[in-house]
């Protein structure tokens, strides 16, 4: 089976657009079975979701990171994918455009009940976008359950080791 019939979308914190492709053709890239007008108003829709409408005829070469990144999500949405995979697909996004984009992105895929794995350092962005949440170091889980029991958890153990490197430094 191929990657196209597998049916899940991935975006990672550094986004691969096709470079030879303006911005709607690689959002356009994997949508199968539609027709030209359905294609190209799935493309509008996508990239409105992540404000990136007026990136439609600009080349990925043109972009900032941060539009590669607007640009990578829509791609990976555009053809209705029955898994998502995050990998930190945020970091070049600034704050105030991070928020918005994390609300849209939640409000899409509850919407089109798409399940995502979303692997991320900011906490913020977890609790804003989880409902289940795994901690892992080295390999091992650690925690395993909703965000606000495991990440107080984890801040928990956190301000213990910032307390004991405190005594150590006195």
């Amino acid at each position: 089976m191929g990657p196209a019939q597998r049916e899940i979308g991935f975006v990672t914190q550094r986004p691969t657009l096709f470079p030879n492709l303006n911005v709607s053709e690689n959002v356009a890239f994997g949508l199968r079975g539609l027709s030209r007008l359905s294609s190209e108003e799935r493309v509008a829709q996508m990239l409105e979701l992540f404000q990136a409408g007026q990136l439609a005829g600009r080349m990925p070469a043109d972009l900032s990171g941060g539009e590669r990144q607007r640009v990578a999500l829509a791609r990976a949405l555009a053809p209705h994918p029955r898994l998502l995979l995050l990998d930190e697909p945020f970091t070049a996004l600034d704050a105030d455009l991070k928020v918005l984009i994390l609300e849209q992105l939640t409000r899409w895929l509850a919407q089109h009940k798409v399940p995502a794995l979303y692997v991320s350092h900011e906490v913020a962005e977890v609790f804003q976008t989880a409902t289940d949440v795994m901690v892992i170091e080295s390999g091992q889980i650690k925690a395993h359950g909703p965000p606000e029991t495991v990440l107080a958890n984890q801040r928990e153990q956190l301000l213990r080791q910032l307390d004991s490197n405190r005594t150590a430094f006195k």
